[in-house]
């Protein structure tokens, strides 16, 4: 049995050579390789971590990009064929599991103008799991020049899907894989570099597990029901460490010629690490929790490093480096005047003494896939995991009858979802809190009537086997969105505060949602005076819900208290502030948020464009909307509305009309309720020489999105393509 295992091994790995290996160029890879993942059906993919997975967010950043030797040429050599911001010479593993998924690269998220829709990779080379200020406290400097730690990270995150998929991204995110790193390595590689010991390094160990595993749990709090958390390589192997502790004591060194005290380091960490995600299986029994083991994964390259095709003379060397036994110089590293790359990095493990070359990224993935005792990237899907899916789609496209047989055969047969009759079990809660969405949201399909998600929650309570959270109040709150539901708001309220859950954000998030939703601007903002805790979207709930509820001032104002609290608004948050702005006609306001999303990056953004766009217009600078309409790289429908209709609120008839035909003749959805208002503005003037029967012809279905709102995924026109350039 035995020897047949190593046979199959040994065909799957000869086979794995010939396409990777013998392919003669790196860019055949992607030709060559089949996308072996397809099957687990992801349909979006997640990145969080630092350089090993980083694809061009540090490249982006000021001082992390001009820092980083990866922004300059030989980095992406061999694939792109110029610097992407990937530590590599070419793809990254992370690049590797997304093809081999059969979806796109993923794209930065620091790409505002980027597409986003199979996912987006927010990690930044050099980022470390404790933010710098921790860092800082025990005398460790982040030489990398990033304050892009894990949790600002998850931050744009959270603001990431507040855009585009809140409050359903339970159920728009069940089919998408997430890495939370690798992550956490950083600190240690700056510390030891800095002169930090052995015993300093592994008392700091602990808290990066703990900050690593939270920021685990928030991840799932968005929705995340796969996640792989990867562990550390062998470190010890690195040229970068063992030039700097090089010896000349020959017990230092194991069988591979690597650092042992260092990788017994790597170890520790790696063990802790796995303990507590082991903790955190069985906190969270329906996620799939994946711990990533970069560190046998490494070793397996070492031990078959002559198969694979890698230079057995050059496995502790960078291929792009100079000086010493290792190829490496910290003062002159790869991408520094003078520094030379090897002949062939398909024979390197290591690429520039840090970071490993494009094949030894791929050959990891192979081995993950091939070897593991636990194929981290197969997920298995529980029971009451399918019976959610399944009850979220009956809500979504409106089937009640469905999702009535569904709930019926649930309670005719508990036992084929829930073993043993536990009711109150984490999966039990899985499954009643999609009852009442389904309900809910059938209900506004059918009818418009809330009676079925609301009282089947109240029929839920009152059987006793119903243990709501925080998430079914929230699934609750998030349906009361106009003014007929604020008798059901005001009873939800009471229960928050019965159940002692008014201290978890969420909730409270969504009542303030909810509550300036239904119009009541004063409840919403009480909500909001009395939270001990804020984040983010709870100061940009209320900036928005003030500024829809044309209290724009006190909107504007509150953006300047949420910056004064030391809270760093999102690009939503100042979206919000330009509708107040747009509503009050403050002009000056509006250009100094102007400056402000210019400078962090977020003006190319096409509903920043268009809401811009739209309170020049309204302010009377016409000029200054024309110029964000001129320099736009892409125009959405939108975006073309709102110059027409500014053009023509403010005399420029013409102008509009110009619009308006190329706008038709390019095919591009317009509201027939625009056609109407754009006609009022004109009249009966026929000087313009137009036939208004053309213009009332109805030219497309239509996008009803609002400015603060709008989707990115509305149609998108280049101006060059229309001639509006």
């Amino acid at each position: 049995m035995a020897a047949t295992i190593r046979l199959v091994d040994g065909l799957v790995l000869f086979l794995f050579i010939l396409i990777v290996v013998k392919s003669g160029a790196d860019q055949e890879i992607l030709k060559l390789q089949k996308p072996r993942l397809i099957t687990c059906k992801f349909d979006k993919i997640y990145q969080l971590g630092d350089s090993l997975s980083d694809t061009g967010n540090c490249f982006r950043e000021r001082l992390c990009g001009s820092n980083s030797f990866c922004s300059r040429p030989p980095y992406g050599m061999n694939f792109f064929h110029k610097p992407t911001g990937r530590c590599s010479n070419g793809m990254l593993i992370i690049d590797f599991i997304v093809l081999e998924s059969g979806l796109p690269l993923l794209n930065p998220y620091k790409l505002q103008s980027a597409n986003f829709r199979h996912g987006a990779n927010f990690a930044v080379a050099g980022a470390t799991a404790l933010p710098n200020e921790i860092l800082a406290n025990k005398k460790i400097v982040n030489s990398a020049l990033t304050n892009s730690s894990l949790s600002v990270q998850l931050e744009w995150m959270s603001s990431h899907f507040h855009t585009t998929c809140s409050p359903d991204c339970p159920e728009k995110l069940n089919k998408s894989l997430f890495l939370v790193g690798e992550i956490g390595g950083n600190e240690f590689i700056y510390g030891l570099s800095q002169g930090k010991t052995m015993d300093e390094s592994r008392r700091m160990v602990p808290q990066v597990v703990q900050t690593i595993i939270h920021g685990v749990k928030r991840v799932i709090g968005f929705g995340a029901t796969r996640i792989v958390v990867p562990g550390n390589f062998p470190i010890g192997c690195h040229p970068i460490f063992l030039t700097k502790f090089m010896s000349n004591n020959s017990t230092a060194y194991d069988e591979y010629r690597c650092l042992k005290d260092l990788n017994n380091f790597a170890i520790y960490y790696n063990h802790h690490l796995q303990q507590a995600i082991d903790e955190l299986k069985r906190e969270y029994p329906n996620i799939t929790l994946i711990y990533g083991d970069y560190y046998n994964a490494y070793l397996w390259l070492l031990q078959n490093a002559g198969t694979i095709g890698f230079d057995k003379n050059s496995l502790q060397k960078a291929c792009c480096g100079t000086g010493g036994d290792y190829n490496f110089d910290i003062h002159k590293k790869c991408g520094a005047p003078g520094v030379q790359v090897c002949a062939d990095p398909n024979t390197y493990i290591s690429w520039d003494g840090v970071h490993l070359t494009q094949k030894a990224y791929s050959c990891l993935l192979f081995h993950f896939r091939t070897f593991s005792s636990v194929n981290p990237l197969s997920f298995p899907v529980n029971p009451a995991r399918r019976i959610s899916l399944l009850l979220s789609t009956c809500g979504r496209e409106g089937n009640v009858r469905l999702g009535s047989s569904i709930h019926a055969s649930i309670l005719k047969d508990p036992q084929f979802v829930f073993p043993e009759n536990q009711f109150n079990t984490h999966e039990a809660l899985v499954v009643w809190n999609s009852l009442p969405t389904m309900y809910a949201r059938c209900g506004f399909v059918n009818n418009g009537d809330f009676k079925m998600g609301f009282g089947y929650f109240k029929l839920m309570m009152g059987t006793g086997i119903f243990k709501f959270d925080h998430a079914s109040l929230t699934i609750i709150l998030s349906a009361c969105d106009r003014l007929d539901f604020i008798m059901v708001n005001k009873m939800m309220h009471v229960l928050v505060i019965l159940s002692g859950l008014e201290r978890e954000i969420s909730v409270s998030n969504a009542l303030i949602t909810s509550y300036f939703r239904c119009g009541w601007a004063n409840s919403g903002r009480q909500v909001f005076d009395e939270m001990v805790v804020r984040n983010v979207i709870s100061w940009t709930a209320v900036i928005s819900g003030l500024a829809k509820n044309e209290f724009c001032e006190e909107s504007l104002d509150l953006l300047v208290k949420m910056q004064s609290a030391f809270v760093e608004p999102n690009y939503l948050t100042y979206l919000s502030a330009l509708l107040a702005c747009s509503g009050m006609k403050a002009l000056k306001e509006a250009r100094q948020i102007h400056g402000i999303v210019w400078k962090l990056g977020f003006q190319s953004d096409l509903c920043i464009e268009s809401a811009l766009m739209d309170v020049y217009s309204k302010c009377g600078s016409v000029q200054d909307a024309w110029q964000m309409f001129e320099s736009a790289e892409v125009l959405d429908t939108i975006a073309m509305t709102v110059m027409l209709v500014g053009f023509a609120q403010n005399g420029y008839e013409e102008e509009a009309l110009q619009i308006f035909v190329k706008m038709v003749k390019a095919g591009v959805d317009i509201d027939p309720d625009v056609v109407s208002a754009i006609l009022g503005v004109f009249g009966s003037d026929t000087s313009l020489g137009v036939d208004r029967s053309a213009l009332q012809a109805n030219p497309g279905a239509g996008c009803s999105c609002d400015l603060v709102e709008c989707s990115a995924t509305s149609l998108s026109v280049k101006k060059r393509r229309h001639g509006l350039s």
